[in-house]
């Protein structure tokens, strides 16, 4: 085995990219929407942590927090294997060689911004790196939030590190070695005995799609926080979108790329509070806030029953299909959230991003205007940490990244 280039990489306020193949286009538009409401959790403090420190191994006491002034905590593709099983190639000199997710690779990094060393190929500063997470402990994250804890020794911040199970690097599936290769077998579609392919979603540590995962701001530690579930139904592959720390109520705001759902998660113990639902309570009745006046819009509920295609996807290949991964109904698929209190009026407010330019084969997309487009819209959080279903408010319709209506037909609203 040996590790391939990890693909392309981008940033997005504190949160790194690197979009692998599958269906990188159509990501990176959703991900800049997401990014658009993200507020990623990045300017922390003081000394580097050496690594070893940060990963958990013996140091020296008492340990320093995890992240300090001019520190960055990012997300990114942990990278790709090639195995190789040493067979001829195939008939018309088709490489038999395989492509799997490197568990090994790291989807979670922190860096040392404050006093950057080295300089790269291209002149640009690099920094050092004091942590690592790898896919195998959390599989594939996207959303990342800080809480507000602090050191109990010295009382100085120390913030833990949230993170959530993402599938934008694409859902491959596999099955156990069959062909006595040493390496699982790929799989098209679902079969009895299909898994998520190592690296994906943190199995090892007992997690899935709907992972929320913690990292202690002092000892480096990798925990299981939550598991966003509705009604008792877990995630089916489509995942999370993203996650935003309400300091005022101490509270995760989760969003739920397969429901719609906006969750709140309780800090001390990641309990499921409750959760918002755009499709139901958001649509019926808001302010438009461009137009200055209120408006209604058909709710749309989310289907229990839908689930993702692994089985009987029509593309034949679940892997490279976001079609089957039972995303949510376009008119009600919210993905970037974040949290602010307005200083006029101390009311803290919750912006969200409804990821809307993507019909992903739903026949009402074709007519349905307006509902095409990405919109960030918001709703009042209560004093005890709810939402207020009568104060929900578009804000603004985002703008297309595509100009031409050729380029829109082809790629879609954006």
């Amino acid at each position: 085995m040996k590790n391939a280039p990890a693909g392309s990489r981008g940033w997005c306020g504190g949160t790194a990219l690197r979009l692998q193949g599958w269906f990188a286009l159509l990501m990176r538009k959703a991900l800049l929407l997401s990014c658009f409401v993200t507020v990623a959790a990045v300017s922390l403090l003081l000394l580097p942590l050496m690594a070893s420190t940060v990963l958990g191994q013996q140091a020296a006491a008492p340990q320093q927090p995890l992240l300090n002034p001019g520190d960055a905590v990012v997300t990114g593709f942990s990278g790709i294997l090639e195995v190789d099983p040493g067979e001829a190639p195939q008939a018309g000199g088709k490489s038999r060689i395989q492509l799997f997710i490197d568990p090994d690779g790291a989807s979670l990094r922190g860096f040392d911004l404050s006093n950057p060393g080295a300089i790269g190929p291209f002149g640009q500063p690099l920094a050092p790196e004091f942590l690592s997470v790898t896919a195998r402990d959390i599989g594939q994250v996207f959303g990342l939030a800080l809480d507000d804890a602090t050191d109990p020794a010295t009382g100085d911040p120390a913030p833990n590190v949230y993170v959530t199970a993402t599938s934008a690097y694409g859902l491959p599936i596999v099955a156990p070695d069959a062909d006595g290769d040493g390496a699982p077998d790929h799989l098209a579609s679902g079969a009895a005995n299909a898994t998520w392919m190592e690296g994906l979603f943190g199995l090892n540590k007992g997690g899935g799609p709907g992972s929320v995962w913690k990292i202690d701001g002092i000892t480096g530690a990798v925990t299981l926080f939550a598991d966003i579930a509705l009604d008792g139904q877990p995630n089916n592959g489509a995942a999370l979108g993203n996650i935003a720390f309400d300091r005022w109520n101490k509270q995760f705001l989760v969003s739920d790329l397969e429901t719609g759902m906006i969750h709140r998660i309780r800090l001390s113990d990641g309990t499921d509070l409750g959760h918002f639902d755009h499709g139901v309570d958001g649509r019926p009745v808001f302010l438009d806030v461009a137009e200055r006046e209120y408006r209604k819009l058909p709710p749309v509920a989310f289907d229990p029953a839908a689930s993702a295609r692994i089985a009987d996807c029509p593309s034949g290949d679940f892997a490279r299909a976001p079609s089957c991964w039972n995303f949510a109904d376009f008119r009600r698929r919210v993905w970037g959230v974040g949290v602010r209190r307005l200083p006029a009026t101390q009311e803290v407010r919750l912006y969200y991003a409804v990821w809307s330019s993507q019909g992903f084969g739903n026949a009402d997309y074709a007519a349905a205007s307006d509902d095409q487009r990405n919109a960030v819209w918001s709703v009042r959080i209560d004093d005890d940490g709810g939402f207020d279903v009568s104060s929900t408010r578009r804000e603004f319709f985002l703008p297309d990244f595509f100009r031409s209506p050729e380029a829109i037909a082809r790629a879609g609203r954006s």
